[in-house]
Formats: C-alpha cells, structure tokens, sequence
C-alpha cells in the first residue's frame, strides 16, 4: 500500500492509490445496495485480487481498451499498462456499492471503499462495465469521483479549492448523490456522452464528479480533469481581463470604441432588417456597449455574418475587426440588448490597452496568478487525449460533431474573446469562486470589490431588462436573476452559476449539441440545491 500511482499522468484514475495518501476527515459513509451477483462479482474479485496483491488479477478484470494513460501518443492502452501499474500494489481494501445501473452491454457501478472493512469511506469511484463475449461484466474505466481526501496528489483536485465533506458546507450527502446518478443516467440513456461536475460552497470544493465518456468511440470515460470547448463561457474571463485594465486606467466604459480601434468609427446601421440601404450610426459605439451586448454587432452564427465570412479561427484578431466593421450593424447602439460577437472586440481592444498578444495577456494576468493551469486558447498534443469529443443528437443517436475547420487541438490565428477558450471544471470553479470572492482568490487580487460589484449587476436600461423577462445582463458577461444569481453558458454544453445570497458556485460541464438535452442544466442545478440543509 506504499506505492501510489503517478495519477498526474493518469486520465483513468485507479480507485485504491487515492486512498492510501493524507489524513484529512474522510467523507461520511452513505447506505449500501445489494448488487446483482453478475455485478457484485466484479467488485468481490477486485477486493480479492487488490489483498493479494496481485497484479496480473487486476489486470484480467479490465477490457483489453479499457485503461488510458496520457503519456503515451497514441495514448498507452491495454491489460498490459495495468499490469506494470499495480504491481506493487495491494493491501486491505473493501469495496461497496451506493448505486448501479445497466444498459445492453455497458453498466456503471457507482461506489465507495475503505481500507479495511467496517472502515470509515475513504473516497467515492465509478466503475464503468462492458460485457464480454461470454457474458462477463469487465472494468472499461475505474475513476476517482473527486471526493478523496485532500493532499492525496489526485490531479483532478491539484488546483481546485480546499475540499470539503458535503455535510460540512450545508449539503445532505445523500440528496447530492442524486444529482452524480441524474449525469450517469443521462450518460447511460444516450441524451449526453458524459458530463463532469463541480460543487463549491463557502469556498471550498464539496462535490467534484464525472459519469460516462469524453469520447464514446474509444470509450475513454470522463474524468475531473476532462478537458471542455467552454464556448461562450470564455466572454466572463475577456470581461474580466478588460476590466482589469479599466481600473489601471487604460480606458472609460464612456469611450468610444472608435477611440482605440479606429476602423469602427465607419460602421454603418441597417435601414431595416439584414439587407438593404443603410445610414451613419446615431452615436458610436461605446466599450460599455460592448461588454452589454448592446453594440449592435451580430452573432457570430447568424446568417448575415456567415454569408459575409466574418469570423473563423483561421484569421487573426486585426482581420477580425476589418470583417465585422464591414458588415452593418443591426440597430443603433445601446437601443437593444443583442447578443454578439462583441466580445471578441474586447479581446483585441485588450491587446491594445496592454500592449501584448491577448492569448499573452490571458496567461500573465489572470490564467496564471488563478492556477487555471487547464484553460488555453488550444490543447497541446501531450493533453489532447484529455480532450472531449463533442456530439450532436440525431435520431440515430449520439454523433460527433466538429465544429471547426481550426480544431482546438491546433494553435489558433484568432485567440478569440467570445469563445475560445478550453478549460476543466476546477479550473472554471476558481474563476467563478473569485468573482464570489468580489475580485479575489487564494491571495491573488485581480479587481477591486466595487468593480466585481458593478461587474456582477444589472446595466441594461429598465426597456431592455423588459425584453428579457426579468433577467439582466451585467459587464462580466453573465445572466444577472432578480435574487442576484449570475452565470452563462457555452454552446456546445457547459454552464456556471454563482449565488452570492448562498456563497454557491455550480460548474456543469458536457459536450453536446443541442447543449442542454431534457433540461439537464435545470435539473443538475435543482438537485444541488435541493441537497442544500443549511
């Protein structure tokens, strides 16, 4: 038991290692079920094999494809990988199950484990089953469901905030655990591939957890450290860095776009609709404008700016701004609340205010001082096999779909402030908990708390805020509810929330388009706080 696994190089994190480091309080114990014996035979020759220490036992119990280190490209698969990595494994152990569920050839065994039996939990894992030929159950994955103790090394908790029991910060374990069965059932019924999720109350992390696969062809499953196309959950990270720079100084949110981008003092207004004659603008645009979406400026989806080719991640931030000021704007500034490219603007106006490469800026100001070690522009060849596939749902099921002709596993022309980035859910949670936080993480400042005030509020005009049924929008580019609540989303499945009234912050993360199949956000969001006791 003296021999934990290198789990940083591990996206398969092995259930027995993440329980033999630190000493901190250990998770409370939830109620067993009693499996069916085809199940429980996996986890009784599990225990058997880890007590003996045998190591070429382990390893029958997995798939030929089922474990995947990151080390290796193409990635180390195979009994073999598994073999070398318990050999000098083993101990005590004892294994239970809190929840199961069963699909054709696929099964999942949700549960806890302890060193010794009738010991305390010492974390949770998900088993994730693929049945043989001969119609025996085999481990295609076991994974940390992150709620280890702290200090253990475990990756996926490495830089996320200090850990927490559920109970400890208000949450009844139990009701929690709905929500973790709620993703595996989404996963095992097809309406999403799998889905990662993160918890933090009162800064710190009660709930990390991952069901079903980051890629259902290799059938590589999700884990903590799962990587996302966060989409337009990139726009509060843009926000927040021009923000920064507004309180050097650099700019008013009064000031004319026009004023450090030169070009967008000759864009034009559409008569009426999206074709025809057009007329000068009633006034410019202002920075305020774009943070708030009121600018004018279209979706980067819309059909007006895919005819006229104005985005790609094929061409550069300059480029960018030569298309879109090219194109009219929808309606005159600050009249309508339309949501857009704008902040893609904002990333170059960044450059300009700091006098470095966006991606750069990103890096040395805010990504780095946060420990967002996961969130970049593209993924490097030696983190791609973390990296997510994303599906649409067709009536076929679950299909990939690539959305870019410059994938995210390639070094972008455009570092791109509306939906570039990619990020994990830790990473995300230290970006939401330091706006909870009023501008401040773990001893790094990066706003003032008025700002982050400002930021987190309401500025659309009482017409606008009509329009939209009740819900504002605020400067950090987040969904502002009548109670305070703030948070966004990003197209290809994830989405934040942040309640200050409840020092909450909820990261949900999958890939999936459409991105929120049978309501999942709501009903992942509900059962989190249904938990909530205190």
């Amino acid at each position: 038991m003296k021999h934990p696994l290198r789990l940083a190089a591990i996206v398969v994190l092995a259930i027995v290692p993440l329980a033999v480091r630190g000493s901190a309080q250990a998770p409370a114990s939830l109620p067993s079920i009693e499996l069916p014996p085809a199940l429980a035979r996996v986890l009784t020759d599990y225990e058997t094999a880890w007590g003996k220490k045998d190591a070429a036992a382990l390893a029958a119990l997995f798939a030929e494809d089922g474990f995947v280190l990151s080390s290796g490209v193409p990635p180390v698969r195979g009994r073999a990988a598994i073999q070398q990595h318990y050999a000098k494994a083993g101990g005590p152990l004892s294994l239970r199950a809190l929840a199961s569920s069963t699909s054709g050839e696929i099964g999942y065994i949700i549960g806890a484990f302890a060193m010794q039996k009738g010991g305390p939990d010492a974390g949770k894992f998900t088993l994730t089953l693929k049945k043989d030929a001969a119609g025996r159950w085999l481990i295609m994955s076991d994974m940390d469901n992150g709620n280890s103790r702290p200090g253990q090394g475990s990756a996926a908790g490495a830089d996320a905030l200090p850990r927490a029991t559920p109970e400890s910060v208000g949450f009844a374990p139990d009701r929690l655990r709905l929500a973790t069965e709620m993703l595996s059932k989404f996963a095992a019924d097809g309406k999403i591939p799998g889905a990662v999720a993160g918890v933090a109350r009162t800064g710190k992390l009660a709930y990390l957890e991952a069901a079903g696969f980051q890629d259902l062809e290799t059938r590589a499953p999700m884990t903590p450290r799962s990587l996302f196309r966060i989409y337009s959950m990139t726009k509060p990270v843009t926000a927040v860095a021009a923000m920064m720079l507004q309180e050097e100084g650099k700019f008013s949110l009064t000031d004319p776009v026009s004023k450090y981008l030169p070009e967008l003092s000759r864009v034009t207004v559409f008569v009426s609709g999206e074709a025809g004659p057009t007329r000068p603008a009633a006034r410019e645009i202002t920075i305020e404008d774009l943070l708030l979406h009121t600018s004018g400026f279209n979706h980067r989806t819309s059909h007006l700016y895919e005819r006229a080719e104005v985005r790609s991640r094929a061409i550069t931030l300059p480029k960018f701004i030569e298309n879109i000021t090219r194109v009219p704007l929808m309606e005159d500034p600050h009249t309508r609340f339309r949501y857009s490219e704008a902040t893609t603007i904002v990333g170059r106006l960044v450059e300009v205010w700091s006098g470095k490469p966006f991606e750069v800026f990103l890096q040395e100001r805010l990504l780095g001082p946060l420990k967002m070690s996961d969130t970049t522009f593209w993924v490097e060849r030696e983190h791609q096999a973390r990296l997510t596939r994303v599906y649409q749902t067709t009536p076929n099921g679950l299909t990939p779909r690539e959305l870019e002709a410059v994938p995210f596993t390639e070094k972008p022309a455009l570092m791109e402030g509306a939906v570039g980035l990619v990020s994990t859910v830790p990473d995300y949670i230290r970006f939401s908990q330091m706006l909870l936080n009023k501008g401040e993480l773990d001893g790094v400042r990066l706003l003032n708390p008025a700002t982050v005030e400002k930021m987190t509020a309401n500025g659309l005009s009482p017409a606008m805020l009509q329009v939209r049924a009740g819900t504002g929008w605020g400067l950090a580019n987040v969904n502002v509810a009548p109670d305070g609540e703030y948070g966004w989303d990003g197209s290809a499945g994830t989405i934040f929330w942040v309640d200050p009234a409840k020092e909450l912050v909820i990261v949900l993360m999958t890939q999936i388009l459409p991105p929120n199949p049978d309501s999942v956000r709501q009903r992942f969001k509900t059962l989190v706080k249904d938990s909530m006791v205190s």
